[in-house]
């Protein structure tokens, strides 16, 4: 990886605002169909500029998902929309069947790479009463399926569309105005802080987060755990997080991230 190719993924993230600090940052493009922003997770092949997907491509049918699983699903599951733009092929989940925001969305970009967006099902705000009232709770179990369906997407695309690949990948995460958030819904064995207060429970302190990841060769599919447990270690630490509270403990997967959880 070269100090050229870095520059390169900065111009892009600039395009696509992806800029802490920008009113626009984490909003702009398929995000600001949302009913809320609140999580991107989007991988950037070396060459963001070279258009060499066409949408017509029939191994694209067995690249995007039609559905989240684990606990995002109960309140986002289907995405059995599909859409496309001038850049992007898009399953989503709608709001309202007639048109309008979606509550998420997986889209394979022109160029090779993947967006995940989640809006409103990404967070809780804990009502009065609560240990953190009116604090808004980041749920965990969403930002780490977040990045599943991002890498298992990229993945299936290599393999079934992009066989000879794409070079070095940058791996984005963005949450939008994050600050003053927690982190809630963790894995089984773990305290949960939005049931009971924890004078150590985990805090962003960035008003925009973004959390960056370079993969010098993309894994294949059955070989992309470790690259979602370092990508969701990265993001825990910007809430103050040093451990895998995404991971169980004890139950049948100690220290593995369950698909029933994510």
């Amino acid at each position: 990886m070269d100090r050229q190719q870095r520059e390169h993924w900065d111009q892009e993230r600039q395009r696509r605002g992806l800029v802490s600090g920008r009113d626009d940052f984490g909003r702009t493009g398929l995000m600001s169909r949302l009913d809320e922003p609140r999580i991107l997770v989007r991988t950037l092949p070396a060459d963001c500029l070279h258009p060499r997907i066409d949408f017509d491509d029939p191994g694209l049918a067995r690249v995007l998902p039609r559905s989240f699983s684990g606990r995002l699903a109960q309140s986002a599951s289907d995405l059995g929309n599909c859409t496309s733009t001038s850049d992007a092929l898009v399953h989503y989940a709608s709001i309202d069947p007639a048109g309008g925001s979606w509550r998420a969305f997986v889209a394979v970009q022109r160029a090779g790479g993947v967006d995940v967006g989640i809006g409103s099902p990404a967070r809780e705000l804990h009502p009065k009463g609560s240990p953190f009232a009116d604090v808004t709770g980041y749920k965990l179990f969403a930002l780490i399926h977040a990045i599943r369906v991002a890498i298992e997407t990229q993945a299936r695309l290599i393999e079934s569309v992009i066989p000879d690949g794409l070079g070095p990948i940058e791996i984005d995460v963005a949450l939008p105005d994050a600050g003053g958030s927690i982190l809630t819904g963790f894995a089984a064995g773990w305290p949960q802080p939005e049931r009971d207060y924890d004078e150590r429970a985990c805090w962003c302190h960035e008003q925009d987060v973004l959390v960056r990841l370079e993969v010098e060769e993309w894994p294949p599919k059955d070989e992309t755990q470790a690259l979602l447990t370092r990508t969701a270690l990265r993001v825990g630490n910007s809430f103050g997080l040093l451990d895998a509270r995404f991971a169980d403990v004890g139950g049948h997967s100690p220290g593995q991230i369950s698909p029933s959880y994510a």
